[in-house]
């Protein structure tokens, strides 16, 4: 099964941190639990990271690795034709 991708603002060194409607998503939508693996990322890296501790409240996660960075796809050139 694929690891879930969760966004976090903030990655500490060795820790991350979800608060407020994001912690009240994980914990209770998503259901994450303590222990559970997921792929982390603040919008420029990406770790493994593990659940610590999983409320409503707040959700934090221990980082395990870094992860390479994703590279980006193919560059795309968009063509149009006019017809008359």
């Amino acid at each position: 099964m694929a690891l879930r991708r969760v966004f976090v603002d903030h990655v500490d060194d060795q820790e991350a941190h979800a608060e407020g409607p994001t912690a009240h998503h994980l914990a209770r939508v998503v259901r994450l639990c303590e222990g559970e693996e997921v792929e982390l990322s603040d919008g420029r890296r990406l770790f493994l990271a593990h659940v610590a501790k999983a409320d409503f409240r707040r959700v934090e996660f221990v980082i395990d690795q870094e992860l390479p960075a994703i590279s980006s796809g193919p560059e795309v050139t968009l063509q149009i034709a006019v017809f008359q």
